[in-house]
């Protein structure tokens, strides 16, 4: 029996589910960046600030889309968000010069 148009939504929401999966577990990898101190100072964070500051800014996904990816309320995103910002600005401030 050949594939029917009627396949085509069960194939998508599987692939869905296996990228959703996939952030639900906390497997999100900083993404390849041409600079590698902020791809460094990504993979400093921890997993859940990660993965939300990868899939808002990078991937930009809405608030509501990362929490439902991980799972989370989307005050937790926001949180999340807030709380790695505020780190990468940390691990990236130059250091001041000594005059």
């Amino acid at each position: 029996m050949g594939a029917s148009s009627g396949d085509e939504p069960a194939l998508s929401a599987t692939r869905k589910r296996r990228s959703t999966l996939a952030t639900e577990e906390g497997v999100v990898d900083p993404p390849e960046l041409p600079d590698p101190e902020l791809a460094g100072a990504l993979a400093r964070l921890s997993p859940a600030q990660r993965a939300a500051i990868v899939l808002r800014f990078y991937v930009d996904w809405s608030v509501e889309d990362t929490a439902k990816a991980l799972r989370k309320r989307p005050g937790t995103v926001t949180a999340l968000t807030h709380q790695g910002m505020t780190r990468l600005r940390e691990l990236l401030v130059e250091e001041p010069l000594d005059d």
